[in-house]
Formats: C-alpha cells, sequence, structure tokens
C-alpha cells in the first residue's frame, strides 16, 4: 500500500488546481482578444506555471513534467477556456 508523503497534494487536486488556472487563463487571454495561439500559449503556461513552481521551490521534482495526465488536462482546459468568452 502507498503512504503519500505530508508535503504531497492528492493526485486529483493538483490537476484539478492547473486545469482551473490553464481555464481561467485562456479565458483572460481570450477576453483581451488575443490570437488563438496565445491563447492556448496563455492557458498551459498559466495551469502547469503555478504547480512547476511549487514543487521547484519545495525542491521537489515537478509532477507536471514526469506524470503524463497533467498536460493532457491543462491542454484541453485551455481549449475550453478559450472557446467559451462572453
Amino acid at each position: 500500500m502507498y503512504v503519500a508523503a505530508t508535503h504531497e497534494l492528492p493526485a486529483w487536486l493538483d490537476v484539478g488546481a492547473m486545469v482551473v488556472a490553464a481555464a481561467f487563463g485562456a479565458h483572460v487571454a481570450r477576453l483581451r482578444r488575443i490570437a488563438l495561439f496565445g491563447v492556448l500559449l496563455e492557458g498551459v503556461v498559466v495551469g502547469l506555471g503555478g504547480g512547476i513552481t511549487r514543487d521547484v521551490l519545495l525542491g521537489l521534482e515537478p509532477v507536471a513534467i514526469t506524470t503524463w495526465y497533467y498536460i493532457p488536462a491543462v491542454l484541453i482546459a485551455a481549449v475550453l477556456g478559450g472557446a467559451f468568452y462572453a
């Protein structure tokens, strides 16, 4: 049985936070009328940037790079966040 260390977040919470950040970043870029590539780029950078920065500052291996499901989740959230704008 695997016991998580005290400094680790549950994976669903970590992915969820990155997805929300990516969707918000893409949405803000879309509101500012940035081109589609910029919307996706901003969504991915905002989504992955916070988690990677946290891991680096804690001296951990960035889990968003080493685990396969973080990047597709952030990409999908950036597309959805950029698609739905007011």
